[in-house]
């Protein structure tokens, strides 16, 4: 019995030590740029026989079961090096952190054709520009002058990039974030995609960071005044010699701090800037002489601008499938002493702005299986502005002469906006399908005081003198508007590779809103690409792009249809008391309407385009881009005399402006597209583009009018904004010394303005009149005038200096961020689409979502570790040069031709060269 007893105590025994020494192997795979890989096939051998397998989940992890004991550890994905080590499994054994190696080329003959194969992935074109973070770390830290910048490259080529809209994390509209938030920026990216509601030329994508394993922090400031700056040239004095240089100064101070705030769990990201800017605006006008003659007037107007933003991101891993992304931002900006109108807005209309506004995102995503990603977003904004202006009076406007008098732009606004959406992606091995829905509620509260006590228009200077308006305006009525509005979307996007040499892109997207009754708005898309040889490929692409109907729009309409606010038009009214002679309720009101069969404006867009690889990084793209658009909005008035000059149709009635879609456009443009990225000391990262475009269309907006509301094919001609040539180059590169210089080059030929007689003779209560072509005896195409063309160099210098030498990792550790045994177990997500960077980012994720490949990785270094360089606390000087050469960038050509200045430019596009400093400090 004691026997058995003692027997059965060391079987229990056994079988307890035993089971106590079961152990798990885990961690976390990466690339050589720090973002997880998903996907990656993991094997465990022992005596070359495979004994366990697994594969990393969405967020690099892996986790297998094995007996303690010896094993070879090994770890495949396509286009990079296998991975294997010897590893000891015990029971008490940390997470690893794998880095895994860009596979690299090794017969000498196919290494030039390999290296510069093109991809025909839908997210590969060469047509894309793609700014990582060198670049980024260069760009402007004011976030209006670098939302110009960006809106620059994506207009670049014309007609294509002519509207920018911005992407960020997914979310469409708000304001671009910092620069130190940004990992990436994708510009002009799958623009046939039907994930996304227009044409792709000119949406510029933006993924922002999370915080990663280690802090980060910094400090930046930036200081300009006008001791670093040009003079305006047209700031001068009465009689016309150059005025002295008037006060302007900014001071950015802006400081960001990152890192984890549960280790491998939870991280934050927190960005807060103080801006005070003291910009200054010069007045260019005409106005009245004590000898009763025109008098040149030029003079500073100081617009002080202040702007405070708090911005907090964070990611937080729910599980090893689940990721949630919180994102708030908080802005207060206030505008003091602005003016609109143009140059020759006089300072007594100046007027004050307070905006207010913020933003709260959340995103979900969940990596359901190996194939199959889920997300669900979602967004609250509001937005609060006032304006007040500084003097309540009449206004008096002389065409383009000056524009004087009160501001009379007592506004409010309180806006909130819901966005919400559903997405889901399955990727296979050839076939990758992305479906979801979109939506977005609008809910606008608004109150409008614009032009309330009126505004007296002069055909000239001389008739001002006189006293003899051209016409006299005045709103009245409520000032309270409540509009709501509905958008929702509905989409499906396929791309399948066919062949290794062809892929085919194909999708729809319906679009339905309230506040119109239009359901046709199926948009069917498609594009492909095929590689003709390993370093050449032809693209195409063809879809409908349907528009909103803006809820500006609808504000519009509703606010002015003669019954909540009533518009009076007298014309050759009497001065100064415009209701001399009638009683202001016996004057006939006018209004805004719509026409009933309003539907959605919508564009056919085509491109084609063939992108070639060369050798030492240089691609080049030959392309062209149509683009025609039917329905667009414009407005008519349908009370106007069938006769010019003749009796309005209803006397009873003032003019009745309707809205309708019957606009059409159209434009072609051809580029050539360039980049070059040579990998050596000098690191150059160069791209830019040429493109020859035409462009023309009978509109220019909702508000704009025909002179002749009977003959609207005579509006026909060149569009406002066609330009025939365009070249953008923008450059980065390492100079001597430790400089790194970032230079943009922009060029572009003249724009067309508008040539009008500045008198009317129609008797529709409309100023548009073009005059009449001796030599052919016709009115003159819309758009007639030729202005000056524009260049322009931007130059950022900027120099860092490390605080403290660098440290190597100790031998025997593996390479990471702080994590258990040195791994960075909180890396920054693979950048673009599922799982890590956002649904609609740019190239997808890591495999099995394909993906953008690091470089290769460290240092081998013994025990199989790798070794790696730390952070190291760093000071930047920077000195940015917007307008190098100061070259004058002549704008705003006055098309009046009852103005003095006809024919000239009052302004320019672009300020006088300006010279910024900034100090930055990085730890």
């Amino acid at each position: 019995m004691r026997r058995n007893s003692l027997a059965l105590l060391l079987t229990l025994l056994a079988v307890t030590t035993i089971y106590g020494q079961s152990a798990k192997i885990k961690g976390r795979v990466l690339d050589s740029t720090g973002s997880v890989m998903p996907g990656v096939q993991i094997k465990l051998y022992q005596n070359d026989k495979i004994v366990k397998e697994g594969t990393s989940t969405g967020t690099g992890e892996f986790e297998i079961s094995a007996e303690p004991g010896d094993y070879k550890l090994e770890l495949a994905a396509p286009d990079f090096n296998t991975y294997t080590e010897m590893v000891k499994v015990t029971s008490d054994m940390g997470p690893l952190s794998i880095t895994m190696a860009l596979a690299q080329i090794v017969q000498d003959v196919e290494v030039t054709e390999t290296r510069n194969e093109i991809s025909i992935d839908p997210d590969s074109s060469l047509q894309t520009t793609v700014l990582g973070k060198d670049f980024i770390e260069a760009l402007p830290d004011n976030e209006d002058e670098l939302t110009q910048y960006l809106q620059e490259i994506a207009g670049s080529r014309g007609g294509a990039g002519g509207n920018a809209t911005f992407v960020i994390d997914g979310f469409t509209g708000g304001r671009v974030p910092p620069k130190d938030q940004i990992q990436e920026i994708r510009i002009s990216n799958n623009p046939f995609s039907s994930e996304f509601s227009g044409v792709g030329y000119g949406r510029t994508e933006i993924i922002t960071k999370a915080g990663t394993g280690e802090y980060h922090g910094l400090l930046n400031f930036e200081f300009r005044n006008q001791a670093l700056n040009a003079r305006d040239p047209f700031f001068t004095t009465k009689d016309g010699s150059p005025a002295i240089k008037p006060p302007s100064e900014t001071h950015n101070y802006q400081t960001n701090f990152s890192g984890p705030l549960i280790r491998n769990r939870l991280s934050l990201n927190l960005n807060a800037r103080h801006f005070l800017n003291e910009n200054t605006y010069t007045i260019r006008a005409i106005i009245p002489g004590s000898d009763g003659t025109g008098q040149n007037f030029s003079a500073p107007v100081v617009t002080p601008n202040r702007n405070k933003n708090l911005n907090a991101r964070s990611q937080f891993a729910i599980n090893k499938n689940n990721t949630l992304y919180v994102n708030y931002q908080n802005q207060h900006q206030q505008r003091l002493n602005q003016l609109f109108g143009g140059p020759t807005t006089l300072a007594d209309r100046a007027s004050d702005n307070v905006v207010r506004n913020s933003e709260f995102q959340i995103r979900e995503t969940a990596v359901l299986t190996k194939s199959l990603v889920h997300e669900a977003r979602y967004e609250y904004r509001k937005d609060f502005s006032q304006t007040t202006p500084r003097a309540a009076a009449r206004a008096i406007n002389v065409l383009d002469s000056f524009n004087g008098g009160g501001g009379q732009n007592n506004n409010q606004s309180n806006n909130r906006n819901s966005e919400f959406s559903n997405l889901l992606m399955y990727s296979g091995a050839k076939w990758t399908v992305k479906t979801g829905f979109q939506g977005v509620y609008r809910m606008d509260h608004s109150s409008q005081e614009n032009n309330f006590i009126g505004t007296f228009t002069f055909s000239s200077l001389d008739e001002y003198l006189a006293g003899t308006p051209l016409q006299f305006t005045q709103t009245r009525g409520n000032p309270l508007l409540d509009v709501n509005q509905l958008e929702t979307a509905s989409f499906i996007q396929n791309d399948w590779k066919m062949t290794k040499k062809f892929n085919l892109s194909f999708g729809a997207r319906y679009e339905a809103q309230t506040n119109i009754s239009a359901y046709h708005n199926l948009d069917p898309r498609m594009g492909f690409a095929y590689q003709l040889t390993k370093t050449l490929a032809l693209r195409g692409g063809l879809g409908i792009f349907h528009q909103r109907l803006d809820i500006g729009i609808v504000e519009g309409l509703t606010r002015l249809d003669g019954t909540r606010q009533q518009q009076i038009v007298i014309s050759h009214p009497s001065f100064p008391d415009p209701f001399l002679f009638g009683n202001i309720s016996a004057i006939p009101i006018s209004h805004r309407t719509r026409a009933s069969d309003l539907v959605l404006p919508y564009t056919t867009d085509a491109s084609v385009s063939l992108e070639k690889s060369l050798p030492k990084g240089l691609a080049l793209t030959f392309s062209w881009y149509g683009n025609r658009g039917v329905h667009l909005y414009r407005s008519r008035n349908i009370n106007a005399p069938l006769v010019p000059g003749g009796e309005i149709l209803d006397p009873s009635q003032g003019p009745i402006f309707r809205l309708e879609s019957t606009g059409n456009s159209r434009s072609n443009n051809y580029s050539i597209g360039w980049q070059e990225q040579l990998r050596n000391k000098w690191n150059l990262r160069l791209f830019g583009n040429y493109t020859l475009g035409y462009t023309n269309n009978d509109s220019d907006g909702w508000q704009s009018l025909p002179v002749n509301s009977y003959d609207m094919h005579s509006e026909w001609g060149r569009s406002g904004f066609d330009t025939r040539h365009r070249v953008f180059t923008g450059a980065n590169w390492n100079m001597p010394l430790g400089l790194n210089l970032t230079t943009q080059v922009n060029w572009a030929s003249s724009r067309p303005y508008n040539i009008i007689t500045g008198q009317s003779y129609y008797n529709d209560g409309v100023i548009n009149e073009r005059p009449i072509d001796p030599l052919t005896g016709n009115m003159i195409p819309r758009n007639s005038g030729v202005g000056a063309g524009l260049f322009n160099i931007n130059l950022n210098v900027q120099k860092t200096v490390k605080l403290k030498k660098t440290e190597q990792s100790p031998a025997g550790t593996r390479a990471g961020n702080g994590g258990p045994n040195g791994g960075n177990n909180f890396a920054e997500p693979q950048r673009g689409g599922f799982p890590g960077g956002g649904f609609p980012g740019g190239q997808r994720g890591g495999p099995p979502f394909g993906g953008q490949r690091g470089g290769s990785g460290g240092n081998r270094g013994p025990n199989g570790g790798f070794n790696q360089q730390n952070t190291v606390p760093t000071m930047t000087f920077r000195a940015q040069f917007q307008n190098l050469l100061n070259n004058v960038q002549y704008g705003n050509y006055i098309g009046t031709m009852t103005s003095p200045f006809f024919g000239h430019a009052i302004s320019t596009a672009r300020p006088a060269r300006q010279i910024e400093l900034g100090l930055r400090f990085n730890f």
